[in-house]
């Protein structure tokens, strides 16, 4: 009970502050002409913001090291090494035990994350440590959020970010801050700033080399959804039925497949190799019903909202569903490749920047509004009291104070 009252009066306080922000905003847009009161109002909206940002990454550098299942793996004995070492490049060099064998720090994590627990580990504090990688999670989401403000709401965007991801973004750090710029990535590349965009993903591989592969993907949809031609449908379908066969011959292209993660990651090829020997065939049971069940249900909404809306969607929002049936793939992938639910994470988190976006194709009067609101962000909210406060997932209950 002590760790649901403290997740949800967090949740609450900062969808209460994005909303104001929003409110504030919104009505900043609407009077674009007052100059003197857009500033006034405009900075008043940013300090909630920030408000927002700081809450969260406070909340998250307050927590004993107990809480989040990777803290163990990727902080702890790395944060005492790196107090003990001379200079940043001493640190990242260094041999540490990871699991049961010995190995250097720059072959089992990227340097910008270790650079973020060097800086901790100098400042005295691990606290440092966990604020400063919060932060860099929770504040690209809020960028995307307030550039997309007059598409869609930032109300939504927050609370699927705080009921789907934030206690995973206490375990997984490395790739919940991979995600997030990811997602500002993405936000760039759909509004025609491409280089921004690839400046964004090189950053995040420094985080979490497995961008490489969703960065990879994106950017073959991008390019597809974005040709001319009237054979876009064709490949389209050919692409899906590639996919299904994919997934049904997985056993026979492992090996394929392991030498090409192999040169992307030595780690991504062993834990290729190992599963696929665990599981040499498609196991249902690898499934994570939670996750296909729950967001799959906000997807499925999205393609009713658009469906009933019958509008035609512009190619931004078809790139945006597209790739969100691509996370449910990945996610039925786990059948085959038990990592392949980190892959789905990434997509997963465009929920943030998507479904706001799908949600203005209703009619924006209040009832509809409010009912949009409570259809979109209730599975993520189940999923949340079901997967991660009572299933414990992410071993981030129960929170407890350092």
């Amino acid at each position: 009970m002590y760790s649901l009252i403290i997740y949800l009066l967090t949740f609450l306080i900062t969808i209460v502050l994005t909303f104001l922000a929003e409110l504030i905003l919104k009505g900043d847009d609407i009077n674009s002409n007052v100059k003197v009161s857009n500033n006034k109002s405009r900075l008043v909206a940013l300090l909630l913001i920030s408000l927002a940002v700081l809450l969260l990454s406070i909340i998250a550098s307050l927590r004993a090291v107990t809480v989040g299942t990777d803290v163990t793996t990727y902080i702890i004995n790395n944060f005492s090494y790196a107090q003990n070492s001379s200079n940043f490049f001493d640190f990242y060099n260094g041999q540490i035990m990871n699991g049961i064998y010995l190995a250097k720090i720059s072959e089992v994590m990227e340097p910008l994350f270790a650079l973020i627990i060097f800086v901790g580990a100098k400042a005295g504090s691990i606290r440092v440590t966990f604020f400063i990688i919060e932060f860099l999670i929770v504040t690209p989401i809020y960028i995307v959020l307030y550039l997309n403000r007059k598409n869609g709401s930032m109300a939504i965007g927050i609370t699927l970010f705080l009921f789907l991801f934030y206690n995973f973004s206490l375990s997984g750090m490395r790739q919940s801050i991979a995600m997030s710029l990811f997602l500002l990535a993405t936000y760039f590349l759909l509004n025609g700033s491409r280089w921004k965009a690839i400046l964004l993903l090189v950053l995040a591989y420094f985080f979490h080399t497995s961008i490489m592969i969703v960065s990879i993907i994106l950017f073959v949809v991008y390019f597809i959804f974005n040709k001319k031609q009237k054979n876009k449908k064709q490949i389209l379908i050919i692409i899906v039925l590639l996919l299904i066969l994919l997934f049904l011959l997985y056993s026979r292209l492992s090996s394929f497949f392991i030498e090409i993660f192999n040169k992307i990651n030595s780690r991504y090829g062993y834990y290729m190799s190992h599963y696929t020997g665990i599981y040499s065939h498609l196991t249902l049971s690898n499934i994570p019903m939670f996750e296909l069940v729950f967001k799959s249900l906000i997807v499925i909404y999205l393609s009713y909202i658009v469906i009933k809306s019958k509008r035609v969607l512009i190619i931004k929002n078809q790139i945006l569903l597209f790739l969100q049936f691509i996370g449910i793939y990945l996610i039925l992938y786990n059948a085959n490749f038990y990592e392949a639910l980190r892959l789905a994470y990434y997509f997963n988190f465009l929920m943030i920047y998507s479904v706001p976006i799908t949600s203005k194709y209703i009619n924006q009067d209040r009832i509809n509004i409010l009912l949009n609101y409570l259809f979109c962000c209730f599975p993520a909210f189940l999923y949340w009291a079901i997967f991660i406060m009572y299933r414990g997932a992410y071993g981030t209950v129960p929170y407890l104070f350092r």
